[in-house]
């Protein structure tokens, strides 16, 4: 969750597999156990390659009342410091 809505990183967990991540976290805000267990075996099939990303979104997607989202896990724009100057 980033400001109240549901991310997935189905889009980069292949690449991730890639480079030697083999140990992922799930989290769930307001699943029932049958709605998060649905979601994990989802990502299971993305693990391993029996579904695509978009496979694994469109899914996903359909579990949830409010969309998913990458939200910040794709950003690629630095960080830039609006702060002023105070002395």
């Amino acid at each position: 969750m980033f400001k109240a809505d549901s991310m997935s990183a189905a889009a980069i967990v292949p690449a991730w597999i890639d480079k030697g991540v083999g140990s992922f976290r799930f989290e769930a805000l307001h699943e029932t156990g049958d709605v998060f267990l649905d979601k994990i075996e989802t990502y299971l099939k993305l693990m391993s390659g029996d579904y695509t990303s978009n496979q694994v979104l469109d899914k996903i997607e359909k579990l949830e009342n409010y969309g998913v989202s990458t939200g910040q896990l794709l950003k690629t724009h630095k960080y830039k410091d609006r702060k002023k100057n105070v002395q």
